[in-house]
């Protein structure tokens, strides 16, 4: 949902910080999980 709005809104660099959030985000849920 988000990803859907950023696309909309977003410049670039908010692609880029918008990209890095996502990766940390799967990252700290896949830790969790494992």
């Amino acid at each position: 949902m988000l990803v859907l709005e950023a696309k909309l809104v977003g410049k670039n660099w908010q692609y880029e910080r918008l990209d890095e959030a996502i990766r940390a985000g799967q990252f700290v849920r896949n830790k969790c999980l494992a």
